[in-house]
């Protein structure tokens, strides 16, 4: 198995208990690692052979820019769902949210794995 990973993302969404927070969107901050067996693409050289970045980003895009979730616990662990169900050879996902706006000293966020059944 190998890591592919895509960090850095950044997309706005409306996400978090408090009503205050909830009138507008905000940054949050995703890193997606995936663990995937690559070696038909290393072989190949041909992008259908391993998982495709870009659609990677728009579903990470997708649920952060979707209907509201109370809890980035939660918003972390729907991206991690949609991206098992986006390809079947991703065995395993750990996904990376931030919440990039909240504090003006601090980031706060959740680490989330989810592996294949």
């Amino acid at each position: 198995m190998s890591t592919i990973f895509v960090k850095g993302l950044v997309f706005d969404g409306i996400h978090d208990v408090s009503p205050e927070e909830r009138k507008r969107a905000q940054p949050f901050g995703v890193d997606v690692e995936l663990e995937v067996d690559i070696e038909r693409a290393e072989g190949s050289d041909r992008l259908e052979d391993t998982v495709d970045y870009k659609r990677l980003k728009s579903v990470v895009q997708a649920v952060i820019q979707g209907s509201p979730r109370n809890l980035v616990e939660k918003l972390a662990s729907d991206i991690a769902e949609k991206i098992l169900l986006a390809d079947s050879r991703i065995c395993s996902t750990t996904v990376s949210v931030k919440k990039l706006g909240v504090w003006d000293n601090g980031i706060p966020g959740v680490v989330i794995t989810k592996k294949r059944n």
